[in-house]
């Protein structure tokens, strides 16, 4: 199974594995720190959008950080060199406390499971005909975990299958056939 993206540079790279990204990060109400860190513009924009408090999108940063930006924010010193130190640290810190929440509980929700079944499962159809299977709505079922990396629910269908279809393959051979078919 190949590595997971574990940062908001590493989802930019596959544009819709971070539109799902997206979507559960707006289901979760935690969007702003998304638009946070990929938001190029300078201190005079970000910090009313995301540093002040109250902020319409404020993003939750270390203390020491906030107080740094809210003291040159209430200034308007906007023009000081120290911004981009803020900002650039602000965003490693979001990036780090998403790596930590907001990733993995992407990686159990509903929004990457369906990307999972859209962009890496092959057609069960195909599948079935290939296999010589007549249970559609099982064989889907176990190609659907797969794609989600479940590849020990995966197993467990596919076991059911092999026996209500009475095959004698194993299902972790069967598995791994589909793999290499590209199909799950």
């Amino acid at each position: 199974m190949p590595q997971l993206p574990n940062s908001f540079d590493d989802f930019k790279k596959n544009a819709k594995l971070n539109a799902a990204l997206m979507l559960h990060m707006k289901k979760g109400y935690t969007l702003e720190n998304f638009k946070f860190y990929f938001d190029k513009g300078n201190a005079a924009g970000i910090y009313p959008k995301y540093l002040a408090p109250n902020a319409k999108e404020e993003v939750n940063i270390p203390g020491d950080l906030s107080k740094a930006a809210r003291k040159l924010g209430e200034a308007g010193d906007f023009d000081n060199p120290i911004w981009p130190k803020i900002i650039a640290r602000a965003k490693k810190e979001i990036n780090s406390m998403c790596v930590k929440d907001v990733f993995p509980r992407f990686y159990k929700s509903d929004e990457y499971k369906n990307y999972c079944k859209k962009e890496k499962m092959g057609d069960p159809k195909k599948a079935a005909k290939l296999l010589g299977i007549s249970n559609l709505k099982l064989l889907t079922s176990a190609m659907e975990e797969a794609a989600v990396g479940n590849r020990k629910e995966a197993e467990k269908l596919l076991t059911k299958l092999l026996k209500e279809e009475k095959m004698k393959e194993k299902a972790e051979i069967l598995l791994k056939q589909l793999e290499k078919a590209g199909l799950c």
